[in-house]
């Protein structure tokens, strides 16, 4: 698989990932990344850590919920203000 548009999360990026090898295929995958944005270089450094030091990644899906979270807070101070 390639990247050609880096996901800027890690989970946007696991899931999108995930999809080439799923545990217990038999078939040899790989994922290429082009990056260009140094969040995106420090997010795959992270990334590549855990997985050479097979330790988990904290809050993977923190980055989701907190965006969510913010959008909803933003429409509801808007609602409250009209």
């Amino acid at each position: 698989m390639i990247n050609f548009d880096c996901p800027h999360y890690v989970s946007d990026y696991i899931h999108r990932s995930g999809r080439t090898g799923r545990v217990g295929s038999s078939d040899e995958c790989t994922v290429h990344s082009f990056v260009s944005f140094k969040p995106d270089v420090d997010m795959l450094n992270q990334l590549e850590y855990s997985v050479r030091m097979n330790k988990p990644i904290q809050n993977v899906n923190a980055n989701i919920k907190r965006l969510l979270l913010k959008q909803t807070q933003q429409k509801l101070k808007k609602f409250a203000s009209s």
